[in-house]
């Protein structure tokens, strides 16, 4: 049996139902990237911009399904190197990344002081 398939049984503890809120993060998000195709989005900024709506750990489990179902690409982006560098959780729309998207950097990141210089 393989750790995947191990599951204790803990006697006197009933499995939780399915929180509905769940479902409905997933619509919004679902519909924000759909609104916005071409938009990244780290996944506090999507905690945040929803928080009134949702508890951060709905918006959190409705970006991990989202992302699992294919309806989200996810990807980690870290801004610094070195050894206090933290990485970061972004999101977009669809799993695949299309022409001129910049894999991983949220669109707050895209300016000119970000892009390398042109070489001739």
């Amino acid at each position: 049996m393989g750790m995947e398939e191990y599951q204790p049984a803990i006697e006197g503890v009933e499995e939780r139902p399915r929180d509905a809120k769940v479902d409905e993060a997933k619509d919004v998000l679902t519909q924000l990237f759909a609104d916005e195709p071409d938009g990244v989005y780290y996944r506090r900024q999507l905690t945040v911009r929803f928080e009134r709506t949702f508890f951060h750990w709905i918006t959190g489990k409705a970006l991990r399904e989202l992302e699992d179902e294919g309806v989200i690409g996810g990807g980690e982006y870290s801004p610094r190197v070195g050894p206090r560098s933290r990485s970061s959780s972004t999101f977009r729309s669809g799993s695949a990344t299309g022409p001129g998207r910049q894999r991983g950097r949220p669109s707050s990141c895209r300016s000119s002081r970000h892009r390398p210089s042109a070489r001739p």
